[in-house]
């Protein structure tokens, strides 16, 4: 399990790194461990979201608070669950006036108690645990390359280079190569389906189905002949049918 501080107060960072380093000897397994790795400012942290599964964070002197920054991960594509740490900035009533909820932030005041983050990380430790199936999306440039769950995925379409992928939350991507290429690593998965030779959509984001069209939630429409049309309804009744 990894662990992100993001922190810029340099003493307290260190301090939640000591109580976390103290928690993380105490939970060590023979089979797996702890990581930690700290950070002082934001561009730091941003290019690595999808590799924590538990973010503390407390930002006050930075150009946005904790809260802001736990926005921009999720928006980034973290997957993680977040530990807002309130000091001169109290979180949690932050998040009630902006309206803010996700089942992944917590709060935790400081100076952290030992038997508070312990109760935390008990709460939290076995949530990372439940592995849910991660999709790699190679963007055009390396350091673009996102982790996204199957769910996050509308559709994709290839032109004569490569791919652009529809995501959840008004999320755009380019990613290199042709459809069919990011088709093979998810035809297992019965939520997808090709619906022509270059484009494959999630049936879990199919609005409207019809003999020649198909409407997705995005607002998307495509075209399709009878052939797919007959496949996918076929399809789509089956998943309903196990209750997907």
């Amino acid at each position: 399990m990894h662990i992100a501080i993001c922190d810029d107060n340099v003493a307290d960072r260190h301090q939640t790194e000591r109580l976390l380093g103290r928690q993380a000897q105490s939970r060590k397994r023979d089979d797996d461990g702890i990581y930690i790795d700290s950070y002082g400012n934001i561009a730091a942290i941003m290019p690595f979201p999808q590799l924590y599964d538990i973010f503390f964070i407390d930002m006050v002197q930075s150009e946005c608070d904790g809260l802001e920054l736990a926005r921009r991960l999720l928006s980034a594509g973290a997957h993680g669950y977040f530990v807002l740490c309130c000091s001169s900035i109290d979180y949690a009533s932050l998040a009630r006036e902006q309206n803010f909820e996700s089942d992944r932030i917590r709060f935790l005041a400081k100076p952290i108690l030992v038997a508070e983050l312990t109760a935390v990380l008990d709460e939290l430790v076995p949530l990372t645990q439940i592995r849910e199936e991660r999709i790699e999306l190679r963007g055009l440039r390396q350091s673009d390359t996102l982790y996204v769950t199957p769910d996050e995925i509308l559709w994709a379409q290839s032109d004569a280079h490569n791919t652009t992928v529809i995501l959840t939350q008004g999320r755009k991507m380019m990613v290199a190569g042709e459809a069919y290429r990011l088709y093979l690593s998810v035809e297992e998965n019965p939520l997808f389906s090709p619906i022509n030779d270059h484009t494959f959509i999630n049936l879990a984001h199919m609005k409207t189905i019809s003999l020649f069209h198909i409407s997705m939630e995005d607002g998307t429409k495509f075209r399709v002949s009878p052939y797919f049309t007959t496949a996918i309804k076929k399809q789509k009744k089956e998943l309903e049918e196990l209750g997907l």
